[in-house]
């Protein structure tokens, strides 16, 4: 009788042992920590980057969106006779108030990403005096990596000759100098090699103050997308003496880092 329930009490004890080797040394936490019920918190404790590491909702959002790159590049679309992936023009749906960044490094399909996770939140005005937040999540892909996709690349036409255009001479206007003056690079996306271009269309008044900044097209990276906004809204443009001037502007940032050679 004894030797029964000591038996007993040994499968009992392995049974546990085992239940908190599970639970206990699981890579994720439970409850998830970026779930979208949580990302507010995430967001006023500043633990992006602890919570995106335990996180099974972060893991599965960054393999969807690098299985994506992947399957929308161009040759891949070719190889498998599929029409190319044309992209949407960025809409600006709200304001940014606050950002967090999260550089990654993720091993997918054998081989090793620089990404940068990104948090947002977002304010909605739909009518004056009614303001709501929400929270976006993103990814900043290293212009390299679009580079090596093949996303670069230009359609080939095979009959149709292209002429060089004649040199013309370029003059810098006041515009030109004020958006030299107040550009600056996202430190961001410099330490990330994060480079591309930003094409808005600022509307202004007679008198050169911006009404609204809007995305034309987007350069694929929140950080430059943002830092261009940034520079225009609020602001005040200098009048060019030798042009009329318009209603709207189309104006194009280009982000270049200069790598040695």
């Amino acid at each position: 009788m004894v030797m029964v329930l000591s038996r007993q009490k040994y499968y009992f004890l392995s049974l546990l042992i085992f239940s908190s080797f599970l639970t206990g040394c699981s890579h994720y936490r439970n409850p998830d920590p970026m779930r979208p019920a949580h990302l507010a918190a995430v967001m006023d404790s500043g633990t992006l980057c602890p919570s995106v590491q335990h996180s099974r909702h972060a893991s599965k959002l960054v393999a969807h969106t690098l299985r994506d790159i992947i399957r929308n590049s161009p040759p891949y679309r070719q190889a498998h006779h599929l029409p190319p992936v044309i992209p949407h023009p960025a809409q600006n749906d709200g304001s940014v108030k606050k950002e967090l960044y999260c550089p990654l490094s993720p091993l997918f399909r054998h081989e090793k990403w620089k990404i940068i996770y990104v948090l947002q939140k977002v304010a909605h005005e739909p009518k004056p005096g009614w303001v709501s937040y929400s929270y976006k999540e993103g990814m900043e892909i290293s212009t390299m990596i679009w580079d090596r996709y093949g996303y670069n690349q230009e359609p080939v036409h095979a009959h149709k000759k292209i002429n060089p255009a004649p040199h013309a001479t370029t003059r810098v206007t006041p515009l030109d100098l004020w958006i030299q003056q107040h550009l600056s690079y996202p430190a961001a996306a410099s330490s990330a090699g994060i480079d591309g271009y930003t094409t808005v269309r600022v509307r202004i008044t007679r008198l050169g103050k911006v009404r609204s900044v809007r995305f034309v097209k987007s350069s694929g990276s929140i950080l430059l997308d943002n830092a261009t906004m940034n520079m225009f809204m609020g602001q005040t443009l200098p009048n060019d003496p030798h042009t009329k001037m318009s209603d709207h502007i189309d104006l194009t940032v280009k982000y270049i880092i200069v790598r040695p050679s």
